[in-house]
């Protein structure tokens, strides 16, 4: 076994980790090693190949190590070379011995209710996944699985029983956890890579390794233009009805607002399972309820919960031989709003049935998707073991989630709600970050509105390979409830000005869908004109500049591209989510912040619309004091000989301009606005006396000039 890591005064030391499995524990040979060259990631480096024999058996470790040090990829496989069947419980992929107090430490987590956290390890023991970073005085390093698919993983670390040196007192190993999967006489089991990367800023690791996966997978950046969603759950809940949904489309057209998708959440069904079937409160169909919303201008969208099925439903009646069991034999359960089962995805009947139940919802007219509740097929531990033996948790989830997008075909939408983010690489279009938001800031729910925010911050690194979706935007004042009940208290709004603006930026952070989720035809004006600020996506995930926070991360970079005219900016950002006042620490002008390279650059704060000042590269700049639970945001433009937009009232991607050329102090061009307000724009314009700013009110949809601009 091999390690990258830096043998500095807390050094790494490697160990060997034997299967577990579930016949058996085999004495394991002296191992035999081979190296030779070879190159991945396109760098330049040893392959490492490590074989131990055992009866019955084959172990195959395989290291390479970049020859700069910054890379390492591991991985394993084990071979069944007897003649009866082995079922493994795991292989542990890689193993040091180390000892990390006062280490800082960050641990990503699988699924959208856990929560990431940053922390300085003090001994205890903990797990990850899909990543970990840790960090040095010397350097950061980043170990994160790349085939996510092929099984569940963890990273753990683990006390040593026996530590030889006080640097060996915890094993960090990262495990392919197979959970009694059957090997074949003669097969080979093959675990996911393992990468390990060092160097020195976390952000670039983590787009580093995006990269990998998305090359692994054969995906690129979202290719669909990232929908607006105007949502019926967060304050409708299941009172949702097809007199409600029309009145919410007139609201929308009404006020202008630029809803993409319009999609009817839970409410619309009978029992989970039985999903073509609609309720009393929608008694002509989903056919008719796509055709309606479609009326408006929007495109249908449906929820669905597709993995889970009441026991009385028809499905669950007719095929009780699909429900996914315990050890013990008896079904998982997942109580939500009804007590339900949970489907083995692991069985093709099953997979077809979700192929065609799909299907049968397309041809209904609905093309925007939200399947909800996928996590329940992995929450039960003693779930593990699903009936095809030779097949897993992950393998099958992503072969479901196959058999779905068949059914709905490429054009749709599919947005992933829950349930395992690497299982979906290249088949969802979007996948949500963290828990469901709320328009209240604390309230009796588990946690509070920032937790469920924070968790989506930690993971906006994963919007390399489909859109986020942060979940929609809850911004209402609403102090009388629908109904007393769970469902019925959704509808209860208490953000403050502020608050709301946090949880607005909060979209803007993920760079991905943006969703409203209120009443339409009593939103206040001033809190639906927050929504410009962010509406259209500009499907640019930020990047994180503190993940090592220990409460939640709190400064950001979005950097925007040219685009229409315009040259390469980026959008910093601070969020409070603190009871106190805040001052920020001072950001520097470096390769984090830099849009482009440029003699100078202009700051302008886009909360307050005023210049914060002209600096140049490695020089500081201070967004100064912000409130608690409130946000600052300020553009970064590179200064050159022309003239540049620098802010605005609208949106922070300046979204709007469609077009825009300069000359020196002389510019035009054209607003193109998908929302009903006048905006006001900012432009930096040289002079002998040095560089001004200029603003304007334009129209929605206007053409402009320098002659419109005042100082």
């Amino acid at each position: 076994m091999k390690t990258i890591f830096p043998n500095d005064e807390m050094p790494f030391a490697p160990c060997f980790l034997p299967p577990l499995l579930v016949q058996d524990s085999p004495q394991w040979g002296e191992p035999l090693e081979t190296a030779r060259p070879a190159e991945k990631e396109g760098r330049s480096g040893t392959l490492v190949s490590t074989l131990r024999s055992a009866p019955g058996r084959e172990l195959l470790h395989e290291a390479f190590v970049s020859d700069d040090g910054k890379l390492m990829l591991c991985r394993a496989s084990l071979k069944n070379t007897g003649d009866s069947v082995l079922a493994v419980e795991r292989i542990p992929v890689y193993a040091v011995m180390c000892n990390l107090d006062g280490v800082a430490c960050h641990c990503g987590k699988r699924l959208k209710n856990e929560k990431p956290y940053s922390f300085i390890h003090h001994g205890e023991e903990f797990s990850a996944d899909p990543d970990l970073l840790i960090r040095r005085p010397s350097y950061t390093a980043l170990l994160s699985w790349v085939e996510m698919h092929l099984h569940p993983a963890m990273i753990r670390m683990r006390n040593n029983p026996h530590p030889a040196h006080y640097f060996e007192n915890q094993i960090l190993s990262a495990d392919a956890d197979f959970h009694g999967q059957e090997v074949m006489p003669g097969a080979t089991l093959a675990t996911q890579t393992l990468a390990v990367r060092l160097g020195d800023d976390s952000g670039e690791l983590l787009a580093e390794h995006a990269a990998a996966v998305c090359g692994f997978y054969h995906a690129a950046a979202p290719q669909k233009p990232a929908p607006f969603v105007l949502s019926s759950w967060h304050y409708w809940g299941t009172m949702i009805s097809e007199e409600t949904v029309e009145a919410e489309l007139d609201a929308a057209e009404r006020r202008g607002i630029p809803g993409d998708v319009y999609q009817v959440d839970a409410g619309y069904h009978t029992l989970f399972g039985d999903w073509l079937e609609t309720n009393g409160r929608f008694p002509h169909g989903l056919a008719a309820l796509a055709e309606r919303i479609s009326r408006h201008g929007m495109i249908p969208g449906i929820w669905l919960a597709p993995f889970m099925v009441n026991p009385e439903s028809k499905i669950a009646r007719k095929h009780p031989e699909w429900i996914l069991c315990k050890s013990d034999g008896t079904p998982v359960c997942y109580k939500v709003s009804q007590a339900c089962q949970v489907l083995d995805l692991s069985l093709a009947p099953v997979r077809d049935w979700l192929e065609e139940t799909f299907h049968a919802l397309y041809d209904a007219g609905i093309r925007y998707f939200k399947i909800d509740f996928t996590r329940s097929y992995f929450t039960d531990e003693e779930a593990s073991r699903v009936r095809d033996r030779q097949s897993n948790l992950t393998a099958s989830y992503r072969k479901a989630i196959e058999s779905i997008r068949r059914g709905i075909g490429a054009e749709s939408f599919l947005n992933v709600c829950g349930g395992h983010a690497g299982c979906i690489i290249g088949l969802a279009d979007s996948q949500r970050t963290g828990a469901d938001t709320l328009a209240r800031w604390q309230s009796s729910a588990p946690s509070p509105a920032w937790h469920r925010v924070r968790q989506g911050m930690f993971r906006a690194w994963q919007g390399a390979w489909r859109y986020n979706d942060p979940d929609a935007a809850a911004i209402r004042i609403c102090s009388v409830p629908l109904a007393d009940t769970p469902h019925g208290r959704l509808s209860l709004g208490d953000l403050t000005d502020d608050e709301a603006r946090f949880m607005v930026m909060h979209q803007f952070i993920a760079g991905g869908v943006p969703a409203l989720g209120e009443n339409l035809q009593e939103l206040e004006e001033d809190r639906l004109r927050m929504m410009r600020r962010v509406v259209p996506s500009c499907g640019i995930p930020a990047r994180l500049l503190d993940p090592f926070n220990p409460v939640c991360p709190s400064r950001f970079v979005t950097r925007l591209p040219e685009r229409n005219g315009l040259p390469p900016q980026s959008i910093v950002s601070v969020i409070d989510v603190d009871d106190e006042e805040r001052l920020h620490p001072f950001f520097m002008l470096d390769e984090r912040i830099l849009p482009a390279e440029a003699g100078q650059y202009m700051v302008w704060d886009m909360t307050s619309d005023r210049l914060i000042g002209i600096f140049r590269k490695d020089e500081e700049f201070s967004l100064g004091c912000v409130m608690p639970h409130s946000i600052a945001v300020a553009s970064v433009t590179p200064l050159g000989g022309d003239a540049v937009p620098v802010g605005s009232d609208g949106h922070y991607g300046f979204a709007e301009i469609e077009e825009f050329s300069a000359k020196g102090e002389t510019f035009s061009g054209k607003v193109k606005s998908c929302w009903p307000y006048p905006l006001t724009l900012y432009v930096a314009v040289p002079g002998k006396q040095g560089w001004t700013v200029r603003s304007a009110e334009l129209s929605p949809q206007s053409r402009f000039d320098t002659a419109l601009f005042k100082a």
